[in-house]
């Protein structure tokens, strides 16, 4: 009788799971499968939008970091050609190349696209067609001893819309000193 038992006993100990342990299984995984599909669902919807911030910024940072070298390399400001404290403003800048000739260097929007004349020879535009210019100021700023030029500029995306509440249009600013000029 005892061997009886012991085999009983030990066919219990060998079986499965019980129906309660599998149920907690089950609901531990379904509770993982749901987190997992939730993330990649917020990460699917939040990727356009990443996009469109990503192209507005690299667009503001080229056009900025371009009239930055430009006027800072610029020895004087061509006052009748440039446009100052409108929108869209255009700046026309005298320069010289490394072999010393004069050089006039214009920047100007068509289309909200900012284009950039060299030479009175067209350069074309300073950034992709994803971006529209909605906003390009230049404001002169004169000091006893320099001149120095105010960019405030606004870039707004047409690759895509953002979430209701996030910012379409970004602005950038800056202060450049012309070196010609100090």
């Amino acid at each position: 009788m005892k061997q009886i038992d012991n085999k009983k006993r030990s066919i219990k100990k060998a079986g499965g799971f019980s129906l309660f342990e599998t149920v907690v299984y089950v609901s531990i995984l379904a509770i993982l499968s749901i987190s997992v599909v939730n993330t990649i669902l917020i990460t699917a919807k939040a990727t356009p939008s990443l996009k469109v911030i990503q192209n507005i910024n690299y667009s503001g940072g080229l056009i900025m970091d371009r009239l930055t070298r430009e006027i800072r390399t610029a020895y004087d400001i061509d006052l009748v050609n440039s446009t100052f404290n409108v929108n869209p403003g255009r700046l026309t800048l005298e320069t010289t190349q490394s072999d010393e000739t004069l050089t006039i260097i214009e920047f100007y929007i068509t289309d909200g696209v900012l284009k950039m004349k060299e030479a009175g020879i067209e350069q074309g535009a300073l950034v992709s067609q994803d971006v529209i210019i909605k906003n390009l100021t230049f404001r002169k700023l004169n000091t006893n001893n320099s001149k120095a030029i105010k960019i405030e500029l606004e870039i707004e995306s047409k690759l895509g819309q953002l979430p209701q509440g996030k910012q379409q249009l970004v602005s950038f600013y800056n202060t450049v000193v012309l070196r010609g000029s100090y």
